[in-house]
This record gives structure tokens, sequence and C-alpha cells, in this order.
């Protein structure tokens, strides 16, 4: 029985990544866009497998894995954890919008690949998502994915070539009523 070890890695696209000294006053949206910050703080890890007939490969945002036409063997399995950070006091007056886009990532070990697709995030922007009040406040993204997996798949370690999908995170508009709110 043959064991793949999947890690994955992401690229965050997000028009905002400079801090700027603001008084712990309201800070409007732009102020909030412009001090956000985000950063992977956990790789999506799918574990070891063997392909029987082919198949997928599904890590949920809470971390659990599944499979269909794949033996799972072990190893380590976690959903991805995007961690956004917001230096100024008072952006929880805006809730966030977390737009996810798939990028249909290949997984590679030597000249041997898997497609990695339909990434998820919880929260969505269903959820309204957002930071607390306080400066240095953050909100966990847990973010899933499937993992195509061939009835042949070579062994190997499979790492991800390039990016696997993109987040892109804004403070919307409207502000939400509560302390400190404009």
């Amino acid at each position: 029985m043959q064991r793949h070890k999947l890690h994955t890695g992401v690229l965050l696209l997000f028009g905002i990544l400079l801090l700027h000294p603001i008084a712990a006053q309201a800070a409007t949206r732009n102020q909030c866009n412009t001090a956000m910050l985000a950063s992977e703080t956990q790789l999506i890890r799918f574990g070891d497998m063997a392909p029987t007939t082919g198949g997928s490969v599904t890590v949920s945002t809470g971390g659990a894995r599944s499979a269909t036409g794949v033996s799972l063997l072990g190893g380590t399995v976690n959903a991805g954890i995007i961690t956004v950070t917001s230096p100024l006091a008072n952006c929880h007056c805006y809730p966030l919008r977390i737009a996810v886009r798939d990028r249909n990532a290949t997984l590679v070990s030597g000249g041997n690949n898997m497609a990695m697709n339909n990434v998820v995030t919880s929260p969505t922007t269903a959820d309204a998502a957002t930071v607390g009040s306080a400066a240095g406040s953050s909100l966990q993204i847990n973010v899933g994915a499937d993992l195509a997996v061939g009835a042949a798949q070579a062994a190997g370690t499979y790492n991800t070539a390039g990016d696997t999908y993109m987040l892109r995170i804004r403070f919307l508009r409207s502000p939400t009523t509560g302390t400190n709110c404009p």
C-alpha cells in the first residue's frame, strides 16, 4: 500500500498590509482596511493515504477528513488557518467580507501531481464575522478543501506548486451598531 504525505500553502492577497499609528477613537472603514494584518498560521494537511479506485479526500473547515475511493492511513490532518488581526481599536464596527477564490491548485511530488479545489472557509461572508473591539483583536478563519487522487497515484510527499487559493478580506461599508461605532 503506498503512502502519500500532503502539504499545502496559500497565497494571501490583501490590498492592505501597512500599519499606521491611529488614535484609539472610532476607526473608519478605510483605516481598518489599511491596518488589517493577515497571516497563514496553519497549512491544510490531508494526511497519509493510499488510492484504491481513485477518488477524493476532503478536509473540512473543522479539520475532519473523509474520502471516497481512497484508504485513509493516518498522518497529520488539519484545516488551514488564516488569522486576521486589526491593530486598531473599534474595527469591530465593520463586518468582514471574506471571499475565497479557488485557484485549482496542483500538489506535486517529482513529476506526479494532484488537484486541490473546492476551497471553503469558516466563517464566511454570510456569517457577518467581525474582529474584536480592542486594538490587536483577531479573527480565525478556517480553510478546508478537496483533493483529487488518481487510482494509480504515485507514492510521495506532495507539496504545493504555486498558489492554492486566494482570500480577499475587507471591512464592509455599513457599520454595525455598538460601542464607539461611527
